[in-house]
């Protein structure tokens, strides 16, 4: 199944009511084939849930959703299609601890979404409001794929989880990801994609937009708040068509230098 995903760094490190409200509106955005009414959480380490998962009703959905993202407990919020996860699930995450569980204790905002590739007339949509969030929010660092699930474990590739028992097809981006996370955003970048966003110190120090636009040729070059957004090809339609692939080839060689590096054994591989 082919989905749409998104990833952003926040570049707040504090949920305000501000970024409450871009989240928010994200998820009540018409861009999903499906509404996202189901909630559920995560809390901090020895804290309560804000709330018992379950359907939000449309009249509360901001404001219990604003509500839990505010509130000190809670590490993550989950809204999605449902509980069941099928083939017509969606979700986005929000988390407001990130890496709780870890001793690494990453403290950033970050926001993940995915959605199946679905109708077309609703991609545009779909992007438009993910790049909404991402100029209201202030996101500095991030990523817009299209892709499909089953051959790119997606949550792996965007939320730099263990991809568990099964061999990651992107298993040396995974692992420079995974063990450098702490300075991704900082330091480092991440690896370009279909759509990535780049802080602007960032951009300037790869060599400005100008380079960008010389090495990459990108379809779409868009200021946002917090950074710049380039886009490989005009549309979701093209996104996996070869030029793109390519495209997202020079993206990665030209910012090389700014990547999590990786191990010392790798680089001779």
């Amino acid at each position: 199944m082919t989905i749409l995903a998104f990833t952003f760094v926040i570049e707040p490190t504090e949920v305000s009511e501000s970024v409450a409200e871009h989240m928010v509106a994200l998820v009540r955005s018409d861009g999903w084939d499906l509404p996202l009414r189901y909630f559920s959480s995560i809390a901090r380490p020895g804290e309560k849930l804000v709330r018992r998962p379950g359907m939000l009703r449309p009249k509360v959905l901001a404001s219990e959703l604003a509500a839990a993202l505010l509130a000190a407990q809670t590490s993550v919020a989950i809204m999605s299609t449902s509980a069941r996860n099928d083939s017509t699930y969606a979700d986005c995450w929000f988390e407001t601890d990130a890496e709780h569980w870890s001793s690494s204790r990453v403290h950033q905002l970050q926001a993940y979404g995915q959605r199946p590739l679905g109708a077309e007339p609703t991609w545009n949509r779909w992007l438009e409001a993910v790049l909404a969030f991402a100029d209201g929010a202030r996101a500095s660092m991030g990523i817009v794929c299209v892709m499909d699930e089953s051959s790119t474990r997606e949550l792996s590739v965007l939320m730099g989880t263990s991809p568990g028992d099964d061999p990651h097809p992107l298993y040396g981006q995974w692992s420079r990801l995974s063990r450098n996370r702490r300075e991704v955003g900082e330091r480092y970048v991440r690896f370009p994609r279909w759509g990535t966003l780049y802080s602007h110190r960032h951009v300037a120090a790869i060599g400005g937009v100008a380079k960008i636009r010389e090495v990459v040729e990108p379809a779409v070059v868009r200021e946002l708040s917090a950074g710049v957004y380039f886009q490989v090809t005009e549309s979701i339609a093209s996104a996996r068509l070869p030029e793109s692939v390519e495209k997202q080839r020079a993206f990665e060689a030209l910012v090389e230098p700014w990547l999590p590096p990786p191990r010392e054994e790798e680089r001779y591989a």
